[in-house]
């Protein structure tokens, strides 16, 4: 295992990068997620696109396919540990429902305005809470 850190925020391709990090297994990886993606939905652009780049259910998915845990989310980055760091300190680790911050969201209302803006600038459908905006 490898020590260090690597924070990902390029406000693009940040999820195609945290997937292959595995590679060099850092001891912390922090990446940039799209807060404006409700925690519960497992989202992820496709490769080479760029439309609403990655929740933190997504990063999540990454994280446990590249051998880390979420330990925690702050309003739009995520911050994850190498397993074995985890199991051998006692770190508690959370899934993106616990950790997101709800309030922090309706405070700045951002949910509602990147997806409007999201939902102007292209013909992808867009939804909201499970439910499509038309």
């Amino acid at each position: 295992m490898k020590n260090g850190l690597i924070i990902i925020d390029i406000d693009s391709f940040d999820s195609y990068i945290f997937s292959k990090i595995g590679l060099l297994e850092p001891a912390i990886c922090i990446v940039e997620y799209n807060n404006s993606i409700p925690p519960w939905i497992n989202y992820q652009d496709l490769e080479g696109e760029i439309f609403l780049r990655c929740s933190l259910k997504g990063f999540n998915r990454i994280g446990k396919e590249q051998g880390y845990n979420l330990v925690v989310a702050t309003t739009t980055n995520a911050i994850f540990l190498r397993k074995e760091l985890c199991a051998k300190h006692n770190i508690i680790t959370c899934e993106p429902e616990e950790s997101y911050l709800y309030e922090e969201q309706a405070k700045n209302h951002s949910m509602f305005g990147t997806t409007v803006a999201s939902y102007m600038m292209t013909s992808y459908p867009v939804f909201v809470n499970c439910v499509q905006m038309l």
